[in-house]
């Protein structure tokens, strides 16, 4: 064992030690007691209606004569028409940052060239609220078009998930150049149709859930110390702050989830976990 594996284990061990001395403090009680998860307490919500033009937004809120609602982030760097990159990769994470800054998360479109996946003619990166959710056809319910069908089926009934696409139309469209070793920019659409995250809530996004290995352990020796999720998410995520460990950014119900993984699962080893 190499020794900065023993002083991370040693810095580690006195971090469970501390944690131990914390939740003695009466701020960590049981049950009523015991402090909930944190929201954000800047939003003006009246009798359960938010209005848009009340809540403070990320970006810039712009509503349209019509009666539409658009919001434009504000960034530092914004793709421009004509910005050329290496890869596709380079571009997309060039795009990702722009979308950490202006508080959405992005995902990858469609290609032109499907025959060529590392190098397409074609290439788009949109919002990841873009589209709409299509119904699903549930195969498994009986064809009662014919009428030799004796038997009853039985129909599984499946729990209704909740979509957040709407529709939203923000994008960026990649092409290659004539020479074929670069891809340009040739369109970018900016204006969403939807709110954007504020810069202390996008921890919360889909997108900011990771877990380093220097987490993963802390996370496991505080689940062997009987610590339980909602304890240790507090503990490591507003009380610990040292330099290896980065503030946690995960919600609650996934931090719980995470411990539960880490626990039944024999592959627990470097790396960085992430939940879809």
């Amino acid at each position: 064992m190499s020794s900065d594996c023993v002083l991370v284990r040693l810095e580690l061990q006195n971090h469970i030690d501390r944690c131990k001395e914390m939740l003695k403090d009466s701020k960590y009680g049981n049950g009523a007691n015991e402090p909930s998860t944190p929201r954000s307490t800047d939003h003006n919500v009246q009798d359960n209606v938010v209005d848009a033009e009340s809540v403070p937004q990320a970006g810039s809120y712009q509503p349209t004569p019509p009666g539409s609602k658009f919001w434009i982030p504000e960034a530092k760097k914004k793709p421009v028409e004509g910005t050329e990159f290496d890869t596709i990769e380079q571009a997309f994470t060039f795009y990702k940052e722009y979308a950490r800054e202006g508080g959405f998360e992005v995902r990858r479109g469609g290609q032109s060239n499907r025959k060529k996946k590392q190098n397409p003619d074609l290439k788009y990166f949109c919002c990841s609220k873009e589209g709409v959710k299509q119904p699903k056809k549930d195969k498994r319910k009986p064809d009662t078009s014919s009428s030799d069908i004796a038997e009853v089926v039985k129909v599984i009934k499946r729990r209704k998930r909740a979509s957040q696409r709407c529709g939203c139309k923000a994008l960026l469209r990649l092409r290659k150049t004539p020479c074929g070793n670069k891809y340009v920019v040739y369109t970018f659409f900016e204006k969403h149709n939807h709110s954007l995250v504020h810069e202390n809530d996008y921890k919360y996004l889909r997108a900011a859930r990771k877990l380093t290995f220097s987490k993963q352990q802390l996370l496991r020796q505080l689940s062997e110390a009987n610590i339980g999720p909602t304890r240790a998410w507090k503990v490591v995520g507003d009380r610990l702050k040292y330099p290896f460990f980065s503030r946690v950014r995960w919600p609650q119900k996934q931090w719980s989830i995470m411990i539960t993984l880490l626990l039944e699962s024999s592959l627990f080893g470097a790396g960085v976990i992430e939940t879809g």
